[in-house]
């Protein structure tokens, strides 16, 4: 897990609607400046939380919000190492082949 994998799902659980990724990149900008952070990165990363199942997606515009697995690990309820290995390959994007969220 990385620092802005945590930014991004402590935004979504402050938000009470589904974010497109370029809405979080601009929000990430405004709360914190200082981490400017391209689309591609911010798109990237939200491939690596929606696969592991900490966000969901929303519609066809691939609107993003927080999944329960996502405010579980906010909650310290959840860990990183106990984030499923492996998934079913979400419809419209190819399935990530990755063992671990770093």
């Amino acid at each position: 897990m990385r620092l802005i994998d945590e930014r991004i799902l402590e935004l979504l659980k402050t938000e009470d609607r589904p974010l497109a990724s370029k809405a979080i990149k601009i929000r990430l900008g405004e709360l914190s400046p200082q981490l400017e952070y391209p689309k591609q990165y911010i798109d990237a990363r939200l491939d690596r939380l929606l696969y592991h199942r900490l966000v969901e997606t929303e519609g066809e515009a691939w609107q993003y919000r927080l999944s329960e697995h996502g405010a579980s690990y906010l909650n310290g309820v959840l860990d990183a190492s106990d984030l499923p290995a492996s998934v079913e390959e979400h419809p419209g994007k190819p399935e990530l082949k990755i063992d671990r969220i770093d």
